[in-house]
């Protein structure tokens, strides 16, 4: 019986996904105002709050969202002579709560980015648009949607001159890239990823330097899934090494270099690095970071004959990272769940999840060459 495989996928990195303890900017500004704060002055504490977390792209959203919500209806809407400043806020309100359940209930959260993206057209916010269309574009790879991808970034590289920040628009690119590289738009999401590092080599501000462990990874991403395995591993330990004087934990390149061990079919020196992976804790894409891991050891325990060890892990890895919130990786841990309860005899098991696994890459439109094996 032949059930089918889908080439290995790898997990890509936002700029500044790989772990920070914290963030001294990010700690100050949430020290709570003094009594008698203006709403005004809570309104702009909050949006600097919200907008660090946004360009990190590491930290939750936790309530601050809600917050802005909640002063924005109790003590702005229709009651502010200020209406620039109220629709401002109107804008960011749709943005960040949108932004905030982007990967949890991306359907949800695409009508919200949607709203925000008109509002910030009509108050001629052109960089804010940009940042509304990268969202879109990560919804769109998210639920595996090529169209909605196309349409958006090309909105993105249209304006992308509007962004006058070296630091958001080496992130945009970054992100841009890899929303192309989950629907095989290999060559154009490395040349997005090289054009960021020109501008950070452009601009070597230290807070910059981080982006370099992240853009390398991405590319050893690239390299690898185009089976050239020297490059990918020489990019792998560029980011390793990038790591250096910086507060990224090195080992959280490790599951980039598990995959590159497994394209080797060097399983053993792929479950060493997937062990030892690092994951922050509390970190905001730690469910997506334990699912690739989770999803790494069940491909080499099953390759090494320990089935046993395999199974639970693959199992994990479907929970952690479902298809209905991540069609690409959801589908690639589902499938890998269905290799192993194959190699135990739940045929009728593996069947069912093998094929929900193939329908989900056909019907997300994802080009990455499933084939049968």
């Amino acid at each position: 019986m032949k059930l089918p495989v889908f080439t290995c996928l790898l997990y890509l990195l936002p700029v500044l996904c790989l772990g920070q303890v914290a963030d001294p900017v990010l700690d100050s500004l949430k020290r709570p105002l003094p009594n008698g704060a203006t709403v005004r002055q809570q309104v702009e504490r909050i949006e600097a709050i919200l907008w660090l977390i946004f360009q990190r792209e590491e930290f939750s959203f936790e309530q601050y969202p809600k917050q802005l919500d909640s002063i924005y209806s109790n003590y702005i809407k229709g009651e502010n002579k200020d209406r620039a400043f109220e629709k401002r806020v109107a804008a960011e309100v749709a943005f960040f709560n949108g932004s905030a359940i982007l990967f949890d209930d991306p359907e949800v959260a695409k009508p919200l980015l949607e709203s925000a993206i008109q509002q910030f057209s009509a108050l001629g916010d052109s960089a804010s648009m940009v940042h509304g269309y990268v969202q879109m574009c990560t919804i769109a790879s998210v639920i595996g949607d090529s169209l909605l991808f196309a349409s958006n970034k090309d909105k993105v590289m249209n304006l992308l001159h509007h962004v006058k920040d070296t630091y958001s628009k080496a992130s945009t690119l970054n992100n841009i890239g890899i929303c192309g590289y989950d629907f095989g738009m290999y060559a154009d999401a490395v040349a997005n990823y090289f054009e960021a590092l020109r501008l950070i080599e452009k601009e070597p501000r230290k807070e910059m330097q981080e982006y370099f462990t992240n853009i390398y990874h991405n590319i050893a991403g690239v390299y690898n899934r185009l089976d050239d395995v020297e490059n990918a591993l020489i990019y792998a330990q560029k980011a390793i090494a990038a790591t250096e004087n910086t507060i990224i934990d090195p080992s959280e390149i490790y599951p980039m270099l598990g995959w590159i061990y497994v394209k080797k079919q060097d399983y053993q020196k792929a479950l060493e690095a997937f062990s030892n992976a690092g994951i922050t804790p509390n970190h905001v894409y730690g469910s997506m970071l334990l699912a690739r891991k989770n999803h790494g050891l069940a491909t080499c325990y099953r390759n090494l004959g320990e089935i046993e060890k395999a199974l639970p892990l693959a199992q994990s890895a479907v929970m952690l990272s479902p298809i209905s919130t991540n069609v690409h990786y959801g589908s690639a841990a589902m499938q890998e769940l269905a290799a192993c309860e194959f190699a135990v005899g739940r045929v009728d098991d593996a069947l069912d999840h093998a094929i929900l696994a193939f329908q989900s890459f056909i019907e997300a439109k994802n080009n990455r060459g499933a084939h049968e094996s």
